[in-house]
């Protein structure tokens, strides 16, 4: 019997997904417009999207265009 891997447990584990969070806090070191946000977290969420097939950790991993929207000026 195989015993599946919870998201919370992949996240800290799946040197894949570690090494991709990795890459993207180096592309995107800022994403979002806060001052807080300084690292792209590997968290269960993101694991989550991983195992997916979706969300900006899988994409970067993958060479698939990122949907980012652009600040207009205003």
């Amino acid at each position: 019997m195989k015993i599946k891997m919870t998201n919370s447990e992949f996240a800290r584990e799946d040197g894949t997904f570690l090494k991709a969070c990795d890459i993207v806090t180096e592309t995107y070191p800022k994403i979002k417009n806060t001052n807080a946000f300084n690292e792209f977290q590997s968290t269960t969420r993101q694991a989550s999207k991983w195992r997916m097939k979706k969300g900006i950790a899988y994409k970067t991993a993958h060479n698939i265009p990122l949907n980012l929207k652009e600040e207009k000026p205003k």
